[in-house]
């Protein structure tokens, strides 16, 4: 397993499974066009799958060796509190420091021993509320992550010359030493070899929508990553760290094996007539039995176009 950072040079979008997917098939099909459709057609194998990602997550950098790392946070119950007030609070909480994770992850706590150590143990930022920290990191992070802004698009009718259809999105600009990073499994070698240089054509073309006004530009840094290898794959849950869209399967067996946490999001595209597409999945964080070593699939939005919807599961030892 790899670890990707991310140094936004300019203003940067979050970035999910669905969207990084997209960006590099996007970046092979100018590189390698000839090979386009093989690929393509790798993922929609389970079996033959070349790589799979996570969702991109905040990184505070300490030195040239040194990250602070957040994931998000577990979608199960909220835990019992007589704070209400620091239950609301805990409610808000999107990123987990890298170190609660993994022990929420391996059982050795969980939310309710968190919330019993707020002040104590753990910390959730005063400057960035949507952050849980050890105590111990907090005062690195004494400054606030990152400052959202929303930029509107508007869509001109060539023959009018009028405005037939105004968006918006959103961008982020990431104060000094924070950044994101994503994960990303190999098959092979030969995979990181085109996933590699499909990175280096993004980093000089940029992520997002919003390249042509200087968006969305950064530099990377890819590196081993073993965290997770360690964990104990008989373990009776799974989170996923990607955007999660299940087949027929996955949904039979997800009622079958077990209690599941989450939360669905919905996509939305045309397909190649024009009509607008719905694609439901589950979000990162969300929480299922483990009952297979690869989860998810590959929709067709339309004659032209995939969504990539495999989850970047990783082991919980959750107990029933």
């Amino acid at each position: 397993m790899k670890i990707v950072y991310l140094e936004p040079k300019s203003r940067f979008p979050f970035l999910s499974s669905d969207s990084l997917y997209g960006a590099i098939i996007y970046a092979f099909s100018e590189l390698f066009p000839d090979k386009l459709n093989d690929i393509l057609q790798m993922f929609k194998n389970k079996d033959e799958i070349p790589f799979k990602v996570s969702s991109t997550f905040p990184f505070l950098k300490i030195d040239d060796n040194k990250y602070i790392r957040f994931y998000p946070k577990i979608i199960i119950n909220d835990p019992i509190c007589k704070d209400i007030s620091l239950l609301k609070k805990f409610k808000k909480i999107e990123f987990i420091e890298e170190n609660i994770f993994l022990n929420l992850l391996n059982g050795n706590y969980d939310y309710g021993y968190v919330l019993d150590n707020i002040g104590n143990e753990f910390i959730i930022n005063e400057y960035n509320e949507k952050f849980l920290l050890t105590y111990d990191s907090n005062e690195l992070l004494n400054d606030g992550f990152f400052s959202k802004e929303i930029n509107n698009h508007n869509v001109i009718n060539r023959i009018t010359n009028e405005s037939v259809n105004i968006f918006y999105s959103e961008n982020y600009r990431f104060n000094d030493n924070k950044g994101l990073f994503f994960l990303v499994d190999f098959n092979d070698s030969s995979s990181e070899n085109l996933f590699i240089a499909a990175l280096n054509f993004l980093r000089d073309r940029g992520f997002g929508k919003d390249i042509s006004t200087g968006n969305g530009h950064f530099e990377f840094i890819i590196e081993d990553y073993d965290m997770f290898n360690k964990f104990n794959k008989s373990y009776s849950y799974f989170v996923t760290l990607s955007r999660f869209i299940p087949n027929k399967l996955d949904l039979e067996n997800i009622s079958k094996f077990g209690n599941s946490y989450y939360d669905l999001g919905l996509k939305r595209s045309r397909d190649t007539y024009g009509l607008r597409k719905q694609t439901r999945f589950f979000k990162e964080g969300s929480v299922f039995p483990n009952f297979a070593n690869i989860y998810g699939s590959v929709v067709d939005t339309s004659s032209k176009s995939v969504e990539i919807g495999y989850a970047f599961n990783i082991p919980y030892n959750l107990e029933d």
